[in-house]
């Protein structure tokens, strides 16, 4: 199940409210360097290792920049700033949870043309500045995990896989993905539906990741309004049900309005909550017990657990159907001969309504005994 991370500012104040309103710690704390100068850069790293979130208690995700204003991509490749990079990995190898793997997200949504580091048009560059930037962090310490890391696009943008420093240099493909209304519209329903098609979206991400052997992690995200709980549903499905390490959503109206802890946006706040309050509770999505529910995709898709998954996150969301309509543990109390052959197992429960006892008039009806 994916970590439950938050970005708040650097506000202690802000976490303890997360957190409160939340009923649980977060897991790992956004942790954000400034890219002003070097003297920022540095500084950042300091600070955010000795005074931000220095109680032990939290992981913390770092997005460190890769060059800072008025530096270029060009010298970073030709290790320009390494001097730099190696004090701020001395300084943030102190930081976090002892012993534990360090993340760090260098030069992050370099496919937008927000941050000096963008790579529109600088592809070599930015991959020689970003493997410049692993190699100096592991000297400093093998505690380090990378996070190459895309911004959600549209057609047309600029294609991330020719900016990627290959794999002996990322250990983990991120994305961040925001729906932003002015983009993406009002309805819940549509927006998922952009963000999971459009050509650098959630689909983009997981083929990317899964062709290069790779976990993934969502950064950033956030929604802005307050009818969200079909999107936050179908966020927390995703998370669930993919190789996916940690997901951060952002708590804070800086740069977006993405603020929910203070309650401005009650309906969306409470499905936040009761999606991602309960570490143990796992929505893992099980393609057949989905396909199992609804008798013209049995029909269709039979027992085919991956055209399942498909269906419901780029079909069944938009349809509000379901990820769940057919009580697999109600079936097999209802039969003996099944629960003697299959015990408690759903994922072979769904398997056999839809291969055998949809056909022979089974049925998941509760049993009364």
């Amino acid at each position: 199940m994916a970590e439950v991370g938050v970005y708040v500012g650097n506000n202690w104040n802000d976490l303890e409210r997360f957190e409160n309103w939340l009923g649980r710690p977060a897991d790992n704390v956004h942790t954000v360097i400034g890219y002003q100068s070097w003297s920022d850069f540095l500084y950042g790293a300091s600070w955010g290792s000795s005074n931000a979130w220095s109680d032990g208690q939290h992981d913390l995700a770092w997005s460190v920049p890769l060059i800072v204003k008025g530096a270029t991509l060009a010298e970073a490749a030709a290790g320009a700033y390494n001097g730099y990079y190696r004090q701020a990995a001395e300084a943030i190898e102190s930081s976090g949870l002892p012993g534990e793997p360090i993340n760090i997200r260098p030069g992050w949504e370099f496919n937008g043309g927000w941050f000096p580091w963008s790579a529109i048009g600088h592809q070599q560059e930015y991959i020689g500045a970003f493997r410049q930037f692993v190699d100096t962090f592991r000297s400093v310490s093998d505690r380090f995990v990378f996070e190459w890391n895309v911004n959600e696009a549209w057609a047309g943008s600029m294609d991330p896989a020719s900016a990627y420093p290959g794999d002996n240099y990322v250990d983990i493909v991120g994305m961040d993905a925001y729906w932003k209304t002015e983009f993406f519209g009002n309805d819940p329903y549509h927006a998922w539906d952009l963000v999971l098609n459009e050509q650098y979206g959630l689909q983009w991400h997981l083929n990317f990741a899964a062709a290069h052997s790779k976990p993934m992690a969502y950064s950033e995200w956030g929604v802005m309004t307050d009818n969200a709980k079909p999107y936050v549903d179908a966020m927390k499905y995703w998370f669930d049900t993919h190789n996916v390490l940690w997901q951060s959503r952002w708590d804070s109206d800086d740069n977006y309005s993405g603020l929910l802890s203070d309650g401005t946006e009650p309906h969306t706040g409470q499905a936040y909550v009761d999606a991602f309050h309960n570490p143990n509770v796992q929505w893992k999505l099980d393609g057949l017990v989905y396909v199992a529910g609804y008798p013209d995709l049995l029909q269709w898709l039979g027992a085919d657990a991956s055209a399942g998954l498909a269906h419901f996150f780029h079909h069944g969301v938009m349809e509000g159907r379901a990820p769940v309509h057919f009580d697999a543990l109600s079936y097999l109390a209802r039969y003996p001969d099944l629960s003697a052959w299959l015990g408690t197992n759903t994922h072979a429960a769904a398997q056999h309504f839809i291969e055998h006892g949809y056909a022979e008039g089974r049925s998941d009806g509760v049993f009364y005994g």
